[in-house]
């Protein structure tokens, strides 16, 4: 019998300038039970980082605008 899975405590933040491919993780992610924010560029990202709760997991693209991957 296959093992049932509860993600839905866990947050993952995707930072993602190209809407494609956070559209894709954004939907896999969500269909495995993940809360997921998303940001397209590093200024979003911070303003989210900073937030009351920050999310346990992020996944970042480098080459984002505004504030680079490596500076976020």
């Amino acid at each position: 019998m296959a093992e049932e899975k509860n993600n839905s405590g866990y947050t993952i933040m995707v930072v993602e300038d190209n809407e494609d491919v956070a559209y894709l993780l954004k939907f896999m992610l969500s269909r495995e039970g993940f809360n997921v924010l998303s940001a397209e560029d590093g200024r979003q990202a911070m303003a989210l980082l900073v937030g009351e709760e920050p999310p346990d997991l992020v996944l970042l693209d480098i080459m984002i605008p505004y504030v680079n991957g490596f500076q976020l």
